[in-house]
């Protein structure tokens, strides 16, 4: 069989837009490869939502509401049925972030005082969170629990954090609360 000029040239093509690909593939594969091993740095976050960081959380009734008594007594009733030492602490630190939310709440629309209350009662509850921790000793701890209200706490510490320049007017009571939550994140 006799390779004519038009043959010839038709095969070089093949041959050429083959080895571009392959090439192609080559080269993509190993830029791949490459950029696993690198460490890359995540942006820092500048707006903190509250809604992402605590979902299912929200507000709900808040201070100078009329159902705000029947929400705090519903809770109060919860955590009289809760029974272990670290469920406790854990239901303790779910209501410090509850009154974090709502005070966020209550930033907003302006009512600074009733906010300031809320912080404060967070504070109260990460104290008697921290209180039952001394309390209980290293026997009730299971990882799994460890990790999600340590998980809770950083949610927190976070979006106290962020909270602290964006109500300045507040900002004593939000720091009371951050350094309450870092205390008892290391104690944990």
């Amino acid at each position: 069989m006799i390779i004519n000029g038009a043959m010839f040239s038709r095969i070089h093509k093949i041959i050429i837009i083959f080895l571009f690909f392959a090439f192609s593939f080559i080269a993509l594969g190993a830029g791949l490869a490459g950029a696993k091993g690198e460490a890359v740095e995540e942006p820092k976050v500048t707006n903190v939502n509250s809604y992402e960081l605590f979902w299912p959380l929200v507000a709900g009734k808040t201070k100078g509401e009329s159902l705000y008594s029947l929400k705090l007594f519903k809770e109060k009733a919860r955590g009289a049925l809760i029974f272990g030492a670290f469920k406790k602490v854990d239901y303790e630190v779910f209501l410090a972030t509850k009154r974090v939310i709502e005070a966020e709440k209550l930033l907003n629309s302006g009512k600074q005082d009733l906010a300031n209350e809320s912080l404060n009662l967070a504070a109260v509850h990460l104290e008697n969170a921290q209180k039952k921790m001394e309390d209980m000793g290293n026997e009730y701890k299971v990882k799994a629990k460890v990790d999600e209200v340590n998980n809770k706490l950083n949610n927190l510490e976070t979006f106290l954090s962020w909270l602290t320049p964006q109500y300045e007017v507040s900002s004593d009571e939000i720091k009371e609360v951050l350094v309450r939550v870092q205390d008892l994140n290391q104690k944990i």
